[in-house]
């Protein structure tokens, strides 16, 4: 791999390793309110594109052009975003789904940057394999999602950001000996 190449490599993957880590804290010490939070930002900047979508339709001229659908993408965005907003519990319930997805997907890719260590005679494969595993299963638990307490699964949820981010840093280093 190219040097300056993987230097960018590198600061892309440190820089989400960060935000990771940083947002499963938040996550695991104020999971409620970190959520609700989030879950009204998106819901009010929905609201505003929508409306700004309905406002660009009301100002264009529509003689010219009768292929358009700004109204109805308008409406549609400005209706989610209110659902969003008014019924954030039903988002509460899809959001460990998809950070499940995430976690799951990171482990995966730590996984094949085990084969490709493990391929490329790294001596402490195995210490990185566990890692790698460990954010499948946590990846896993999320999606399954067994945990009856949003709060206490929000937690978790956060611990698994952070373990993410951590691996993620933990993987770099070794790739980074490796390529010495």
């Amino acid at each position: 791999m190219n040097s300056d190449l993987f230097k960018q490599y590198k600061w892309q993957n440190i820089i989400t390793a960060v935000i990771y880590i940083l947002f499963g804290i938040v996550l695991a010490i104020f999971p409620t309110t970190a959520v609700k939070t989030l879950g009204y930002m998106l819901g009010g900047v929905m609201m505003f594109v929508g409306a700004v979508k309905i406002l660009l339709y009301m100002k264009e001229n529509h003689q010219d052009n009768y292929y358009t659908n700004d109204l109805m993408i308008g409406i549609i965005v400005v209706v989610v975003g209110v659902f969003v907003v008014f019924k954030i519990e039903v988002l509460l319930s899809i959001i460990p789904f998809l950070f499940g997805l995430l976690v799951l997907v990171s482990g995966s890719m730590k996984l094949q940057n085990v084969i490709n260590l493990k391929k490329a005679g790294y001596k402490n494969w195995m210490a990185m394999l566990i890692m790698a595993l460990l954010g499948i299963v946590l990846g896993i638990i999320l999606i399954i999602n067994p945990f009856s307490g949003v709060e206490f699964l929000f937690r978790i949820v956060g611990i698994c950001f952070i373990y993410s981010g951590v691996t993620d840093i933990c993987m770099l280093i070794a790739i980074s000996k490796n390529l010495k």
